[in-house]
């Protein structure tokens, strides 16, 4: 098994490679997370993570926007902030497109953020 390393916003990130939170955001050769390295996690929707992937809604002009962004949480599980601009799909594999769109996909019935 071998990093996941990817571009987070422009910068390097390294992934976990069991529920694929941000372990670093820079290329680190860690394999899993904390989390991970206590406990297997089975589904990612249980699990504790300090990003996913999230609807925001914003204004363009009197219509409202919809787009998928990274959300970031701080320890109490609350919105600490997201990335500027809508995340794009990409990856190195079939795999890892597939599960940045299924990530995307669950992200569809969260509650939409409002930009404020």
């Amino acid at each position: 098994m071998k990093p996941i390393h990817k571009f987070n916003s422009g910068r390097g990130a390294t992934l976990c490679n069991e529920c694929r939170v941000i372990i670093a955001e820079a290329w680190v050769d860690d394999l899993v997370c904390d989390q991970c390295k206590k406990t297997h996690i089975a589904d990612d929707t249980n699990s504790v993570s300090s990003w996913n992937y999230r609807v925001i809604r914003t204004e363009d002009g009197d219509e409202p926007w919809y787009a998928i962004h990274e959300v970031y949480y701080d320890d109490n599980h609350a919105v600490d902030g997201y990335t500027m601009k809508p995340v794009t799909v990409g990856g190195n594999s079939i795999d890892d497109l597939r599960w940045t769109l299924e990530q995307m996909l669950k992200s569809l019935d969260k509650q939409v953020i409002e930009d404020e």
